[in-house]
């Protein structure tokens, strides 16, 4: 902690200049900023970019929440640091709260819609498989059969996953990557995780 000493002088110095002027954001910076993790030397802009990265160049779409998002970490993912360090050109797609399922203007399915051009050139598309669903008591649906390629149904999680797979598919034909994310045990995610390895017979999906 000793080394940390004069970066957290100087972001608690910014926070309490931060709190004259609103004292609920000083409290939410202080408790945003004023974590080791989030220091300084630790942002994307201090790492360094591996210029043999495999990854260097490639055009990657990112859509998910939180996680994605850099939520807790001052919006600062692993994407960003994909960027910084493997070059990669990044569309980060994130929004934190929110979920697969369902027509809001903010769930996975009208943000790919909307905010993912499909004039832009990808390489690759990875999409979060979000725990928010649950959460909001999202329908999970069922894997449909081996020959249905539209039609999903975009309210239950897994119909919005099989639209992103083919909206993906349709528009760009590159590799699809799913990554889970849950800290704790949850039966309902397991079992939406199991359900995503049986479209993965489906469809060409990589898990993670």
């Amino acid at each position: 902690m000793i080394r940390y000493k004069k970066e957290f002088k100087q972001l608690l110095q910014e926070a309490i200049k931060v709190g004259t002027v609103n004292k609920q954001l000083q409290r939410e910076t202080m408790v945003g900023r004023l974590i080791a993790g989030n220091l300084p030397s630790y942002a994307p802009s201090h790492q360094t970019l591996n210029p043999k990265s495999p990854l260097m160049g490639r055009r990657i779409a990112f859509l998910g929440s939180s996680i994605t998002a850099g939520a807790g970490a001052l919006e600062d993912s692993f994407v960003d640091y994909l960027v910084a360090t493997d070059g990669v050109i990044a569309i980060k797609e994130a929004v934190s709260g929110t979920t697969l399922a369902g027509n809001a203007p903010d769930s996975y399915v009208q943000r790919l819609y909307h905010r993912i051009p499909v004039t832009q050139p990808l390489d690759a598309f990875v999409c979060q498989l979000s725990i928010n669903d649950g959460r909001h008591d999202k329908a999970m649906g069922q894997v449909t059969g081996a020959q249905q390629r539209h039609g999903f149904d975009e309210t239950t999680t897994l119909g919005a996953i099989e639209t992103i797979v083919a909206y993906v598919q349709q528009h760009w034909a590159v590799p699809i990557v799913f990554f889970t994310c849950v800290r704790k045990h949850d039966a309902n995610y397991g079992k939406l995780v199991q359900q995503l390895k049986v479209l993965q017979k489906k469809v060409a999906l990589h898990d993670y």
